[in-house]
């Protein structure tokens, strides 16, 4: 039997943080663009926010003392280690498009796309404006899409069509081709369902 998620999410973690210690942090956040300094530690923009991290002792701050979960720490770490300082590409791609990522493109749907479109396939304004509370910039795909900056180096870009009598309201989550730099498959699918979970939070009741 495999971990359960939770656990595994912690196990990686702890991996990461122990990498941190034995990386060099000022070519790595230049590889991320983000910014170290020893007196601040790393400072990397996530969804939004800045997060500071000490990479001594792997803890996270942010400027609204908001708490960060065990999760997204990982997602955070792991675009660190791995961004490499490729440049973006300018062409979108589908999960199923990253390498490797074909094999898992049920998983990616299944955990994100169904989740976004059974909450915003029939509410387009509510997408609209979800998307606008978190500054996502608008991309003038489909019926209403934003581009939404995740990581200093990672752009992501949800699509939504609206359905009709005869066809089902459809959606995509797009990536910059250089996607693979900086994330890992699972940290796309995770990363995915983080910004469908926040959208859905930022529907005006």
């Amino acid at each position: 039997m495999g971990l359960p998620k939770q656990e595994g999410y912690r196990q990686a973690t702890e991996i990461a943080c122990k990498d941190l210690k034995s990386t060099d942090l000022s070519s790595q956040a230049e590889n991320a663009g983000c910014t170290f300094t020893p007196e601040k530690g790393i400072e990397i923009p996530f969804f939004g926010k800045t997060y500071l991290i000490d990479p001594e002792t792997c803890e996270f701050k942010s400027p609204d003392e908001s708490v960060i979960s065990l999760v997204s720490k990982g997602v955070v770490l792991h675009y660190f280690l791995l961004a490499d300082g490729f440049p973006l590409v300018g062409k979108f791609i589908t999960y199923g498009e990253i390498p490797g990522g074909l094999t898992y493109a049920g998983v990616f749907r299944r955990r994100v796309i169904l989740p976004f479109l059974s909450t915003f396939g029939e509410e387009i304004e509510a997408f609209k404006r979800s998307a606008e509370a978190h500054k996502g910039v608008p991309a003038l795909l489909g019926d209403a899409s934003f581009t939404f900056q995740i990581f200093p180096r990672v752009p992501v870009t949800l699509v939504l069509w609206k359905g009709d009598e005869e066809f089902p309201a459809s959606g995509k989550m797009l990536f910059d081709a250089s996607i693979d730099h900086y994330l890992g498959l699972e940290d796309v699918v995770v990363m995915g369902e983080m910004i469908v979970g926040r959208l859905k939070a930022a529907i005006p009741r």
